[in-house]
């Protein structure tokens, strides 16, 4: 195994430094991932996947050195394996590999590049896939990328083969599985062909053999073979629903989930210039033939919480945001005849490109908030009055007048002597109760030897008369 020395992966982070180190820094660092518990984080160096502590410190490669470039490491859920994307000149594979270090094992072998592969809790790998280049002045040059997930055989080193999750005129790029497993966040163009967004749609079920593809027009099954358009109402599988999660002039990139699997930190550009943002993720959309959900909370805007953009990760206890710095946006094509569109490499990348740094991960924002105390202690007469207060309201509300007035007023005779007695709010609330629990009828009770049913549809009147005339009501 190589080893850097323990010093210099500290001063590269940029985040610790031991006695009798120089302070400096190191550039060539990228995507940064989190171990499951926190205690190792893996990144790309020299077309390496090394592995640390969260300080730096204890790094190693993962693999012995294989010709070629490794990028994008994820752990699976269990901490155990690795896997990362590797091209050896003919085109980015999905491979993994022991968190211990050792030889990979191939998981793709498509023609093209899969690259940023992304584990669900239950062992499987999202990751992303385009063909072969075009080749020839009469190739189509409008190839893009789509999703793809591919589970283990089990008892085998061995895999399956991929299935599609995305099957659209669009790329769907940097696929990130949430921590719970139901959604994929990714990167796309769809809706614009000068603007890139986030996404996210849900994450088919692993007994879901061959799942519908985000952007089937129709239904599988009878209706696909048939070429006629799927039934709304039919209960054969449909594409995914999705969510958009970023609507904004500009592109955003590396998305990173929250434990919490509701946020998304992600880099974004705006006006030509980086940053880290974090946005909610939103339930989505209602489909027209389901029921009507109300929404659980509003939206909450994205958040700024870089000014300095860098591809982030949030580490698995929600407290900390580890970003790997980008290279500043290229400007438009500004008159100079000897721009060059080529990016520097990363390893003498100017500014904080290709540098870690950490920041604090901003908190959810949280519905009740942190609770209040206090030593305040009502008197016997503010429960009283409280408590006289409910029982004018409904007496107001139905009893001002005819014979239930003297029943609602001996109710209150009853329960107000109660209520004095009361010693927190609690138990004002259980007397009150106590006391709304033998209210008289409202209205004197109406009886009759027939009966009229109405609704809004035939078959529930129908419905209703032979509830009745089963003696319900």
């Amino acid at each position: 195994m190589q080893h850097l020395t323990a010093g210099l992966l500290l001063v590269a982070l940029g985040i610790a430094q031991t006695a009798g180190l120089a302070q400096s820094t190191i550039s060539g660092l990228q995507d940064p991932a989190w171990a499951p518990d926190g205690k190792r984080i893996a990144v790309s160096y020299l077309d390496q996947i090394w592995t640390m502590t969260p300080e730096g410190r204890q790094p190693r490669t993962l693999t012995p050195p294989l010709p070629g470039v490794q990028r994008e490491p994820a752990w699976s859920a269990d901490g155990s394996r690795i896997a990362f994307a590797l091209s050896r000149g003919d085109g980015f594979d999905i491979v993994v590999a022991s968190a211990k270090g050792g030889a990979p094992t191939a998981v793709t072998t498509k023609p093209g590049d899969e690259r940023w592969p992304s584990w669900t809790p239950d062992g499987r790998i999202v990751f992303a896939h385009r063909g072969d280049e075009p080749q020839g002045r009469a190739a189509d040059p409008s190839l893009q990328w789509d999703l793809y997930v591919i589970a283990p055989v089990a008892g085998s080193d061995a895999w399956q083969a991929p299935v599609a999750l995305s099957d659209t005129n669009d790329d769907e790029t940097r696929p990130r599985v949430s921590p719970d497993g139901k959604r994929v966040v990714f990167v796309s163009n769809r809706d614009s062909v000068e603007d890139v967004d986030l996404f996210a749609m849900p994450l088919p079920a692993r007994s879901v053999a061959k799942p519908v593809p985000l952007g089937a027009s129709v239904r599988r099954g009878e209706a696909q073979a048939s070429g006629r358009p799927a039934d709304v109402k039919s209960k054969e599988p449909r594409a995914p629903a999705v969510v958009r999660v970023t609507r904004v002039a500009g592109e955003e990139s590396a998305p990173s989930w929250a434990p919490d699997s509701e946020r998304i930190a992600f880099y974004a550009e705006r006006n030509s210039v980086g940053s880290v943002w974090v946005a909610a993720v939103e339930p989505p959309a209602r489909e027209p033939n389901d029921d009507p959900i109300p929404r659980p909370r509003p939206a909450a805007p994205p958040l700024l919480v870089s000014r300095q953009g860098g591809a982030p990760a949030w580490s698995p206890d929600g407290r900390t945001l580890l970003i790997a710095g980008l290279p500043n946006p290229q400007p438009v094509y500004n008159g100079n005849p000897l721009r060059n569109d080529t990016d520097a490499l990363p390893l003498f990348a100017t500014t904080r490109a290709f540098q870690l740094w950490r920041i604090a991960a901003p908190l959810p924002v949280h519905e009740e908030g942190g609770r209040f105390t206090t030593e305040l202690a009502p008197s016997p007469a503010l429960y009283t009055a409280a408590f006289n207060r409910a029982w004018q309201t409904l007496r107001d509300l139905y009893y001002a007048a005819g014979s239930a007035s003297d029943a609602w007023t001996r109710a209150g005779d009853k329960y107000q002597p109660r209520a004095a007695q009361a010693k927190t709010e609690a138990d004002l609330e259980e007397i009150i109760d106590a006391m709304v629990a033998e209210q008289p009828l409202v209205k004197p009770v109406v009886t009759s030897s027939g009966a009229v049913v109405v609704s809004g549809h035939p078959l529930a009147s129908e419905a209703g008369r032979i509830a009745f005339e089963k003696g319900g009501n």
